[in-house]
């Protein structure tokens, strides 16, 4: 692997581990200004988010394995099965929408996909969020 792949494949994981900084804000900024929908805010800001962060661990695995091969794995699998799980809205719309070509982290085409990704998961993890943290506990059912 020669400077300019290793420096590619840096920004790359760059990019996609910054939007982690998203959720972080939003619970902050929830806790301060809205202390009754933190959980909503940050779980949908957690969706809008996390097939991209996953994707971002996954790539950081693959750059781990250069240097520590035994790390790699711990990284690289909870974040394959998280991008699986989470990046089928934008597989399916790819299937229908791109056509067969690879996409780089620079195409238009690949944001949107992933805005795509954001915008179907962020309704269900805001609404677990209101359901785990901010339901009035009278509405909740005792186990």
């Amino acid at each position: 692997m020669d400077v300019a792949e290793l420096t590619e494949g840096l920004v790359a994981v760059l990019v996609h581990l910054a939007w982690i900084d998203i959720p972080l804000v939003a619970y902050w900024w929830a806790r301060r200004r809205a202390s009754r929908w933190t959980g909503t805010l940050t779980g949908a800001a957690l969706g809008l988010v996390l097939a991209t962060v996953a994707l971002g661990f996954y790539l950081a695995s693959w750059m781990l394995g250069t240097v520590a091969p035994a790390l790699a794995p711990l990284v690289g699998m909870p974040a394959f099965f998280l991008r699986q799980i989470h990046a089928w809205p934008s597989q399916w719309a790819s299937s229908l929408l791109v056509p067969a070509t690879p996409l780089s982290i620079a195409s238009p085409q690949y944001w949107a996909l992933e805005i795509l990704n954001g915008l179907v998961w962020a309704p269900v993890y805001g609404v677990l969020g209101y359901w785990l943290i901010d339901r009035p506990r009278s509405r909740r059912k005792e186990v």
